[in-house]
């Protein structure tokens, strides 16, 4: 049977037979869902899976994806599409099929409870599926990745997630550093990728207040630095292209505080606080001088 390969965004991979009528389509949503099914503990994020997209052949993935519940050469030759990208290690075990994927064990319900580095009570809850998104940059040494989160409390905020590089285009998350903007830090974050602000620099993350991150405005890019005390600097150039994916995530994220009315005020409250932010900064480095 000949797929033909429909689209791509929002409705990650479609798909439909010549013969039929009818599409099948699959979005993001059921390609992440069958491949945990399939025992992959991977989650494609939209710019992961448009560059899967732009690099394989998007029928054969759709077609693998059928059949590799029955067929082994299939889910080796996914295996092989997930650690090109750097989502599984090359020397990954074989997956095993997910078992009663809706009753998470009590364990498992704990890990996700966890922040990244192993800290039970964290200061995040979780997501429904309709929330969640993700962006990534990535470095030669390092990687980003921008998470639309929740804050125990119930606000919308953005998380920052910072990988160090172990191989060419792969990247240690499982020992990421995760940050997770406050309430105060996410309007801040905006004003300096829209141009409102030159930089902004946040610390005493995390439990033992040891993490923190920086965002500058550059010459045709922004800098950003990920840091926790005695790890590795994350340290990742976005170029203007990526800051405008990160720049919606986190209109999305402050108009789900605002309400409807936000995108109206955008541009007030930015220039409103971007001035207020330069004030400051221009005090201090008067300060000290």
């Amino acid at each position: 049977m000949t797929l033909n390969v429909l689209s791509i965004g929002g409705q990650i991979m479609s798909y439909a037979p010549q013969p039929a009528q009818t599409n099948t389509t699959l979005s993001l949503g059921e390609i992440n869902r069958r491949l945990k099914q399939l025992g992959f503990n991977v989650h494609l994020a939209p710019d992961v899976a448009q560059r899967i997209r732009n690099t394989e052949d998007p029928s054969r993935f759709i077609e693998a994806l059928e059949k590799a519940v029955n067929n082994p050469r299939a889910k080796e030759w996914l295996m092989g599409v997930l650690q090109r990208h750097g989502l599984l290690s090359d020397n990954a075990p074989a997956p095993t099929p997910a078992t009663h994927p809706q009753q998470p064990s009590q364990q498992q319900e704990q890990r996700s409870k966890m922040n990244a580095n192993g800290n039970s009570g964290a200061d995040h809850i979780d997501m429904p599926p309709e929330d969640r998104m993700s962006f990534h940059v990535y470095g030669g040494k390092s990687a980003l990745c921008f998470n639309a989160d929740i804050t125990k409390g119930g606000v919308h905020t953005v998380a920052l997630d910072g990988a160090m590089a172990v191989a060419t285009r792969k990247y240690d998350w499982e020992n990421k550093i995760r940050v997770q903007m406050t309430r105060q830090e996410l309007p801040a974050v905006l004003a300096v990728l829209l141009g409102y602000s030159a930089s902004c620099r946040f610390s005493n993350h995390g439990a033992d207040k040891t993490k923190g991150f920086t965002i500058e405005r550059q010459p045709g890019k922004f800098f950003v630095n990920v840091m926790q005390k005695d790890r590795p600097l994350v340290a990742v150039p976005m170029t203007d292209q990526d800051a405008i994916y990160v720049t919606g995530l986190f209109m999305r994220q402050l108009g789900k505080v605002f309400g409807p009315e936000y995108l109206t005020m955008l541009p007030f409250l930015m220039q409103r606080y971007g001035a207020l932010i330069n004030a400051r900064q221009r005090m201090q480095k008067h300060s000290t001088t």
